[in-house]
C-alpha cells in the first residue's frame, strides 16, 4: 500500500521550540511516521511519511499547541517506498535558511497571487519578475524573462536583494520558488527594504504546475526539487540510477522526459560545490570534475546497493567516489572538494 507524504510549513510566532521538538517526538515515534520537522522561533517546516490519519494526528496536534488561527495546510502526495529513513525533528535558527531569522513573515509578507491571476501579473509591463531560487535550479526550467539572482544558496539572496538599489520601491515585483517557502522571506525581506508592492506565486511552481494547464501554463523547462526517493536516469553519459542517497532533479509532471536536462543541473550544482569548496579550477576542469563526479557516485551506489544509516558512512562514500574522479580529472587539492561534497550530501540527505 502507497505512503502517504505530507510537506508542510506555517510561520508563527514559537516561544518555546524545545517543548513543541519533544511533543512532535513522542507523537511521530507513537504514529510510526518517518521524516524530518524543522521547528524554530519562527515557526515549523516538515515533511511525514506514513498514514494519512498518523500524519493527520500530528497535524492536530501542532493545531492544539499552537493555537493556530487556520488548520495546518500540506501538499500531499504518495510514494510506494519510505522516504526516508527515520523521524528527525530538529530545532533551527531558520525553518529555512536566509540568514535573517529576524525577519518574520507572519508580520509582513508579501501578497499571495493565486496561480489563476499570476499570468496576468507578471504580464504587466512594469513588472520585475524575480526567481527566487538557486541558479542551478533555475538552468532546469523557469518563466520565461525571470531575472536570476545568481545564487548557489538562499542565503545568497540578501546580497542579491542589496543590489535592487536602484529598482523603483514603487513597482510591481512578482516572486516565486518551488512551494513557496522562500518567497516568504525574500519578499519580506524586500518589503523591509521599501519596495511596496510585493507580490508572490501562492503555493509556488508546483502549485502553478497543478492548476494552469495547456496553453495557459506560461512554466518553460522542468522544475527542480531536492528529492530523497530512488528515481532511475535513463541516458544521462550512460544508463546509471541513483539510489536515496543522491540528490536528483525530478520534471513536473515526475516522468524523465528530457535526461539531457536532468545533466545539466547535475552539473551545475556540482560545480557550485566545487567553486564553493575554495579550489581555484578552470572552468572546463570544473566541468569535467563534475562529469566524473556523476558517474562514479551513481556506478558506485548502483553496485553497493548503499544502505546509508549514519553520516559516516555517507562521508566516506563520498571521499571515495570524489577522490576517484578527481584523480581522473587530474585535480589537485582532492581532499577540500570531496569534504565539500560529502558536507553537501550529508546536510540534504535524509540518513
Amino acid at each position: 500500500m502507497p505512503l502517504h507524504v505530507a510537506s508542510f510549513y506555517r510561520f508563527i510566532d514559537i516561544e518555546t521550540p524545545e517543548s513543541v521538538q519533544a511533543g512532535l517526538e513522542d507523537l511521530c515515534g507513537a504514529e510510526g511516521l518517518l521524516g524530518t520537522i524543522l521547528v524554530a522561533n519562527e515557526g515549523f517546516n516538515g515533511t511525514l511519511a506514513g498514514s494519512k490519519p498518523a500524519i493527520e494526528s500530528v497535524f492536530a496536534w501542532i493545531d492544539k499547541a499552537l493555537d493556530l488561527s487556520s488548520p495546518v495546510e500540506a501538499r500531499w502526495t504518495q510514494a510506494e517506498s519510505p522516504p526516508f529513513k527515520r523521524m528527525k525533528v530538529r530545532i533551527k535558527q531558520e525553518i529555512v535558511t536566509l540568514g535573517r531569522p529576524d525577519i518574520r513573515p507572519q508580520a509582513r509578507t508579501g501578497r499571495h497571487v493565486p496561480p489563476a491571476e499570476w499570468n496576468a501579473l507578471i504580464d504587466g509591463p512594469d513588472t520585475l519578475l524575480i526567481d527566487t531560487r538557486n541558479h542551478y535550479e533555475i538552468d532546469v526550467g523557469t518563466f520565461p524573462a525571470a531575472l536570476d539572482p545568481g545564487t548557489d544558496s538562499f542565503r545568497q539572496f540578501p546580497a542579491f536583494a542589496e543590489g535592487l538599489a536602484d529598482v523603483a520601491r514603487d513597482r510591481q515585483i512578482a516572486m516565486y520558488c518551488t512551494g513557496g517557502i522562500r518567497c516568504e522571506k525574500a519578499s519580506a525581506l524586500l518589503q523591509e527594504m521599501g519596495f511596496s508592492n510585493v507580490n508572490q506565486l501562492e503555493g509556488g511552481i508546483l502549485n502553478y504546475l497543478e492548476q494552469v494547464r495547456g496553453a495557459d501554463n506560461r512554466w518553460r523547462g522542468e522544475c527542480f526539487v531536492f528529492n530523497k526517493t530512488s528515481i532511475a536516469v535513463n541516458r544521462i553519459s550512460r544508463k546509471v540510477a541513483t539510489s536515496n542517497a543522491m540528490r536528483a532533479v525530478v520534471p513536473c509532471p515526475a516522468k524523465i522526459s528530457r535526461p539531457a536536462t536532468i545533466a545539466k543541473a547535475y552539473r551545475a550544482r556540482t560545480v557550485s560545490i566545487i567553486r564553493a569548496s575554495g579550489v581555484q579550477v578552470r572552468n572546463d576542469v570544473a566541468l569535467k570534475v563534475s562529469d566524473h563526479v556523476f558517474q562514479y557516485q551513481a556506478a558506485f551506489f548502483q553496485a553497493a546497493d548503499t544502505q546509508l544509516v549514519d553520516q559516516r558512512v555517507v562521508r566516506q562514500a563520498v571521499d571515495q567516489v570524489v577522490e576517484v574522479a578527481m584523480a581522473d580529472a587530474q585535480l589537485t587539492q582532492p581532499g577540500v572538494i570531496a569534504k565539500a561534497f560529502s558536507i553537501d550530501l550529508v546536510v540534504h540527505c535524509s540518513v
